[in-house]
Parts: structure tokens; sequence; C-alpha cells
């Protein structure tokens, strides 16, 4: 047997088991990690193995490690500097060279230990023997054949075990998100004021650049030969020439672009932009770094900016010389003007629902959770329109409405109803806005607008929203009934919105009210099931 493989026998133990302070080899003191014997010193290797060669050959492969080894052979040796060794191949392989206090068997491996002592003296010259009889022999034999396999078999159950407790937690994080999820939808159907109403989460933007914006649209409205009055200024932009242009080259010229046409398709055009972006470069690089506002931002936020502004001026012309153009897109930014109001009223009416279902329920001796539910029936598309203007009668009509419900003089909105919605829908809304009407006469200064009942002639007489349909409930039975081939509601859903199956007393209201709870012809027609009240007749 070399002296390579026979070193490579004694490889002192996988750091991983030393403990806090250990030395992986301990050369000096013949200690292996967490007290095991190991050989001492590179010059005793040899004479170490030599007195370990009954039992060593064979531990390369070639033969049984443990065949030469006799019952009583001695395992001690004295080295020359006073320490002992105890050869065998369990201290060659990393085991204990004594076992623990408690345990039976040489090593510790369940093997009977007649007479096994070993004493190691620093310095000092020692004598130690132990013998094996031959049915020691023949386990410490068998152990060693089984000892890879007994690690091969350890290893796999520990990765097994590993894989899974993996499972086991995932499993686990499945089950609490499925939990979570069912409080989540017991707790809506549960809530005092129905389903909890999530809105829509507004799509996250970068603040605009202001400054920025500023910067181009001046310098573009410059080079249109037009003075610049402001962001919200109304400019008469310059008409196109009827023949192909060339770009200017002086830097002072006049651009007229050509409105009409999309950059891809106008040279003309391009060229202007670059003219921009180039004059707002030249002009902000003699300044100081703190300065800037053109240069400071990134290339492609100047390319947006100039490539937007010109967008708008290209649509304003186009506008400018279309009647048809310019009414619609009026049209457009006041019916934006109008829902924006819709929703902050909305929001408004949202924070009176849990009193006024506090008042039902105290006016009907009911529990709180019999007339809940009410936050379900605040929909912005479900609220009547609020306009500034006339609409479909004359201003002195307009105003005299206004004058009765007691708005006076000042700045007002129409709520023009929708035809569709029951009177019973008509009532929870009122009581809503005179909640919150309550809430801001209390103010000193809160700045709100007043709103006044509409006229029947402003009334809007289009089906509900398709995307936000009504329940049964909230639907005119005359709407309905000329409408047949429209389906405009849903079932009631008593056990969501228990308010559904609630009839609104009339003494919740005053003669002041009865402007906003007017019928006409088209609400009272043939078929309508509803009362003058909004409770439900059989």
């Amino acid at each position: 047997m070399s002296s390579e493989s026979r070193a490579s026998t004694t490889t002192p133990l996988d750091p991983q088991f030393n403990g806090p302070g250990d030395d992986a080899s301990c050369p000096s003191t013949g200690l292996g990690p967490n007290g095991f014997l190991m050989p001492t010193g590179s010059n005793s290797l040899e004479s170490e193995l030599g007195a370990l060669e009954p039992f060593m050959h064979g531990l390369d492969g070639t033969g049984d490690p443990m065949t030469n080894l006799q019952p009583g052979h001695n395992l001690f040796t004295q080295l020359s500097n006073g320490m002992g060794t105890i050869h065998f191949p369990g201290a060659a392989m990393g085991y204990p060279a004594q076992p623990s206090s408690g345990m039976s068997g040489v090593f510790g491996l369940g093997m009977p230990q007649p007479g096994f002592q070993a004493s190691l003296n620093s310095g000092s010259s020692m004598h130690a023997a132990m013998s094996l009889s031959a049915s020691e022999v023949s386990q410490l034999q068998l152990l060693i054949a089984q000892w890879s396999h007994l690690r091969e078999r350890v290893d796999s159950a520990f990765s097994t075990a590993t894989a899974a407790c993996e499972q086991a937690t995932e499993a686990n994080r499945k089950v609490l998100d499925i939990e979570e999820w069912r409080s989540e939808r017991a707790s809506e159907r549960e809530s005092s004021i129905g389903p909890i109403r999530t809105e829509p989460e507004e799509k996250t933007r970068a603040a605009r650049k202001v400054a920025l914006e500023d910067t181009v649209h001046q310098k573009m409205i410059s080079m249109l030969g037009i003075r610049y009055v402001g962001k919200r200024g109304v400019y008469d932009l310059p008409e196109p020439p009827p023949a192909p242009q060339v770009p200017p080259e002086d830097e002072a010229s006049v651009w007229t672009p050509e409105w009409t046409k999309k950059l891809k398709y106008s040279p003309y055009n391009r060229a202007f932009l670059a003219r921009v972006d180039t004059l707002l470069t030249d002009m902000e690089q003699h300044i100081p770094e703190e300065k800037r506002v053109y240069l400071a931002a990134s290339v492609k936020s100047r390319q947006g900016a100039i490539k937007t502004y010109f967008g708008t001026l290209a649509k304003a012309f186009c506008r400018g010389r279309d009647p048809s153009l310019q009414a619609k897109y009026e049209e457009s930014i006041e019916d934006h003007r109008e829902f924006r109001r819709r929703e902050r009223q909305s929001q408004d009416l949202l924070s009176a629902a849990k009193r006024v279902e506090e008042d039902i329920a105290h006016h009907l001796g009911r529990p709180v959770g019999e007339v809940c539910g009410i936050a379900a029936l605040i929909q912005v598309q479900w609220l009547d329109e609020l306009h500034s203007d006339c609409g479909a009668v004359d201003l002195a009509e307009w105003d005299a409405r206004k004058r009765e419900a007691g708005g006076g003089v000042q700045q007002a909105w129409e709520a023009r109803r929708l035809r569709w919605k029951s009177m019973f829908l008509r009532k929870i809304l009122l009581l809503l806005l005179k909640k919150v009407h309550e809430d801001q006469k209390g103010k000193a200064a809160h700045g709100s607008t007043f709103i006044f009942p509409g006229l029947h002639a402003n009334t809007i007489d289009t089906a509900p929203p398709s995307d936000k349909l009504p329940w049964r409930r909230c639907v005119s039975q005359a709407w309905i009934t000329r409408n047949q081939a429209d389906w405009a509601f849903k079932d009631d859903d008593v056990d969501k919105v228990p308010i559904l199956a609630v009839d609104i007393p009339d003494d919740l209201f005053t003669d002041e009210d009865r402007l906003w709870l007017e019928e006409d012809k088209l609400d009272t027609s043939a078929g309508d099931s509803d009362d003058v009240t909004g409770n439900q007749v059989e």
C-alpha cells in the first residue's frame, strides 16, 4: 500500500463538524476536531501508519481492512514526542477516541468495552493498550462495511425531508391565501354599509414637467410669429402655403407648419420640430447648469414635449376651420367637467351613508343590519347630472326654478333627473343629499355650489348604464313598460343589499322636498307598480 493512499485514509474530519474555535487539524496536540484522536506531526505519519498495516490494507479498495487484525492486537503506539495515539480504523475515519459518558460499547458504537482506558498527558510518556476479542473484531468489520451505505441512506432521507418541508410550506401559504380571500368576501357581505366599494385605482402617471412644457410652448409659439400669452391662450395659427415649402435657414424666420399633415408625411414639419430642439439646446448651453430647464430633462422627455404640443396646435387649427369639430370638442370638455362634478358628489354621499342608515333604522324601530347597504346604491352613473346651463328651457324659466328651490341669484347647478330611476332610489339619494347639505350648512365657508332639482323639460330619458346595471327595485316600472326591449336591471339581492327590501316612509321628508320628488305623466304611465311613495304595490 503506497504512502499516498494510506495518507488519504487519515484525512481530518470535515470542518463543518468543528465546534467554535476548533482547529480542523490540530497538528500539535494529536487531537482532531471535537476531541477525536488524529495522527500528530507530519514526521510521525509513516511510523503511525506502519503500526496500522495489519488492518489498513484494503482501505484503498484492494482488500478487507480488518482481515489481518488478530484478537488481542495492541492498538497503542508510543510516539517519539511522548504523545500517544490509539490506532484503529475509527480514529482514521473520524470516530471518537473515547466514548461519551453513559454510552456503552467501544467508540460509542454499541460494542462492549472491556477495560478500555486512554490517558493523554502533554509532554510526558504514557502507556495504554486495548485488546479486541474475535467477536469485537467481527462487529467492527461489519460496522466499517455498513458505514458508507448508512451515510448514503441518511443523506437521501435528509434530502427527502427537505423537499417535503418546502412542499408543506407552499401548501400552508396557499391555505392562508384562500382563508384571507374568504374572510374578505365574508366581510363584504356582513358590512353595515353593504358591499365594500373600492374605486378603481387611477393609473400612475409621471408628474408633469410644467417648467419644461412652458419653455417648449414659448419657443414654438414665437417661431410661428405669434406673441405668447400663456398656456391657456387661444392663438390664431398661420395658414400653411399651398405649395410645398423649404425649411428656412435663418433662425429668425417665421415658420408655417403643415398642420393637416402627419409628421411622417411632412419633411417640413420634422424640420420645424428639429429646429425647436436645436434653438432650445443652444439657448441653455451657456447658462449655469442649476438654471437649465430644457437640458435638465432627458432626451425622451424633451422630444415628447415638443411632439405633444405640436399635435395640440394641429388639432386646434383643424377645429378652428371646422365648426362641427369645435362643437364636439366643447361638448366633450363640458361632459368631462360634469362627470367630475358627480364624482365629487358621490364621495360626499358616501360619507353620509352610515348616518342615513341609522336614521332610517331609528325611525322604523329596526336594527341597522336590516336597513344597511345604501353605499351600494351610490354609483356615479346613477346620480342626476349636474349642469350649469339652462338646457331645453329659456334662462328666465331656469332662474325661476332655482329661486323656487331657495337658490336665489347665486351660481347653481341643475340636477337633471335620470327618468329610469324609481321613486325608491330617488328617495334614498335625496336623504343622502339632505344629510350632506346639513353638514355643509354648519361650516362657515364650505365653498360648495348650490344644487336645485331640475325641470321636467330637462329630464334625461336614456337607458341605465350597461356596465353598472341597477337592481330591479331601483328602476321605474313605467320606464320598463315603455322600453320592454331593453333589459335594464338585475334581480334584487336583499342578502347583499338589505335596504332593497325596505319601504322608505313619507314622513322622513318635508314640504321643501316636494320639488325633488315631483313626477310627470311619463313617471306615472299605465303599468307603473310604484305608487307616489316609492313603495311596491301588490
